[in-house]
């Protein structure tokens, strides 16, 4: 642990050939380090293992790693692509998020994100992403094979603005709050910050496992134009979709019993919502300012009521 942590002038590190570890925060805030050699033989790499490593811009093979760990390659802000990620089962909370960093006085002062990072390769046998993993990765624009992921952490990949599209999820279950929604980004120099949303995020691929779709999940995708198999849907929470105006249908939603407030509020493209027979909830605003909607309901049905309540236009569901 802490092997040449804070070693602020180390800038190259020789052969790691034999290395299969590397430990906490091994690395950490080794601001001048700009790469990393052969790799191959590391299965897990620790938390902030190189967290604050400011000008790292490369990584070697990482073929073998089956662990990232917290805060991993947090604030590396250098750091362009990682690559072969094939074995790779778990990735910490904000393995690839915002590092921060504090003055003499320990008072925090700024966050560094990997704002540069503009490409993850396939992760197959990835389950789990977590907390605010990609949070802030405002480059990057491909993410590989994610088939295996069951569930996809809160703010997982907030602020991902040049993030074009995520292909098939045939195994998640819950997307957390925020995981495609902002962030607020903080300038120091400049005295003020501003939400970054996921703006060019055009496309999400089937989930037909997907159960949760939590509060704010895709708020501000204003790109978003398709979603992909939604019939196991559960819940919408508060704002899950609001801005999204692009967004032109949303495909059948038999198994949905709660729509939050908020949740397609602004989706001026929405045209119509499917199945909704199982609804008994929906909050306040839920479909405001969707001036071209259509809901398909059944007769006599909660979500029939509410329609006519909010005069919005709807047709029968043929039972």
């Amino acid at each position: 642990y802490f092997a040449f942590s804070g070693c602020s002038s180390l800038a190259s590190v020789g052969d790691l050939s034999s290395v299969t570890s590397i430990g906490m925060s091994a690395f950490g805030d080794c601001s001048s380090l700009a790469s990393v050699g052969d790799l191959s033989s590391v299965t897990s790499i620790g938390m902030s293992a190189f967290g604050g490593c400011s000008s790292l811009a490369s990584i070697g093979d990482l073929s073998s790693v089956t662990s990232i760990g917290d805060s991993a390659f947090a604030g590396c802000a250098s750091l362009e692509s990682v690559g072969n990620l094939q074995n790779v089962k778990s990735i910490g909370n904000s393995a690839f998020g915002s590092y921060t960093y504090y003055d003499e006085n320990n008072n925090k002062y700024t966050d560094a994100y990997c704002s540069a990072l503009k490409q993850i390769g396939d992760m197959p046998k990835l389950e789990t992403i977590g907390k605010s993993v990609f949070g802030g990765c405002s480059a990057l624009a491909s993410v590989g094979d994610l088939s295996s992921v069951t569930s996809i952490g809160n703010s997982a990949f907030s602020g991902c603005s040049s993030l074009a599209s995520i292909g098939n999820l045939p195994n998640v279950t819950s997307i957390g709050e925020r995981a495609f929604g902002s962030i607020y980004v903080y300038d120091s120099e400049a005295g003020k910050g501003e939400y970054i949303y996921c703006t060019s995020l055009k496309e999400i691929g089937c989930m037909p496992k997907l159960q949760t779709i939590s509060s704010s999940a895709f708020e501000g995708c204003s790109a978003l134009a398709s979603i992909g198999d939604l019939s196991s849907v559960t819940s919408i929470g508060n704002s899950a979709f609001s801005g999204c105006s692009s967004l032109a249908s949303i495909g059948d939603l038999p198994n949905v019993t709660s729509i939050g407030e908020w949740a397609f509020y602004g989706c001026s493209a929405l045209t119509s919502v499917g199945d909704l027979r199982s609804v008994t909830e929906i909050g306040n605003y839920a479909f405001d300012a969707c001036s071209n909607l259509t809901l398909r309901v059944l007769s006599n049905s909660y979500a029939e009521q509410y329609a006519k309540s909010h005069n919005i236009k709807y047709t029968y569901i043929e039972d």
